[in-house]
């Protein structure tokens, strides 16, 4: 099986959103509320998690108005959270 094809498996299985729901909510507690922050832990797929997003961010030092494309952001969480202080957009779902 390719990685492509592993990935694509993962991402179209039939109750992820409820699998994915569970887990947040299993390990913050049943009322938490679903934001950037909370999905974080589990939707950084790279070397260092969040750190990483948020060293990147720091590193381009986007400005209020700038608009920031994350290739493959899925939820958008990672750009949104780290570009929130700095008044930069990114447009997610891309």
């Amino acid at each position: 099986m390719t990685d492509e094809s592993r990935v694509e498996k993962h991402y179209a299985s039939e109750g992820i959103t409820t699998r994915v729901l569970a887990a947040i909510r299993a390990a913050s507690g049943p009322d938490v509320a679903i934001t950037p922050d909370t999905l974080a832990p589990i939707d950084h797929f790279h070397g260092k998690g969040v750190v990483a997003t948020e060293e990147l961010a720091g590193a381009l030092q986007p400005k209020p108005g700038d608009h920031v494309l994350d290739i493959g952001c899925a939820s958008a969480g990672p750009p949104d959270g780290s570009l929130r202080s700095t008044g930069a957009t990114s447009p997610g779902w891309i």
